[in-house]
């Protein structure tokens, strides 16, 4: 609301000299008023447009149109399938010590359990859709 009232040059503010920047609640369904172009969002990436299209058929199949996370948590069933189907004991082993092969792509887990890839990026509004920022 702030970065719409800036770009109308509400109480005489220069939207030129204003940075503005949310999470990934800026990608949410969009409303009546656009977001001002150049409102800086740092998310992760949109899965349903990186996820494999068998896996995005699967999910439509189900009656659930694949946005938010619904790709990404394909991929986590994927990978719980996958440690169950290697029959380890130690689940945390299994994550630590394998390249997973997933609907969104290669994924791997650090020895505490995190994720190695840093999926966050940094993106910028063009009227109703975000576009990646690339590096200078």
């Amino acid at each position: 609301m702030i970065a719409r009232s800036a770009a109308q040059g509400a109480a005489n503010a220069n939207p030129q000299l204003l940075d503005f920047a949310g999470g990934e609640s800026l990608r949410a369904a969009p409303d009546d008023v656009a977001l001002p172009d150049g409102v800086l969002m740092v998310a992760p990436p949109d899965w349903s447009g990186v996820a494999a299209p068998a896996a995005l058929n699967a999910i439509r199949a189900t009656g659930v149109e694949p946005d938010g996370y619904a790709a990404a948590s394909f991929a986590a069933t994927e990978i719980a399938r996958s440690c169950r189907a290697e029959g380890s004991d130690n689940p945390a082993t299994a994550l630590a010590s394998t390249v997973f092969s997933t609907a969104i792509g290669p994924v791997s887990f650090d020895a505490k359990g995190d994720w190695t890839e840093d999926r966050w990026m940094l993106f910028s509004s063009f009227g109703q859709t975000f576009a990646p920022v690339s590096e200078p």
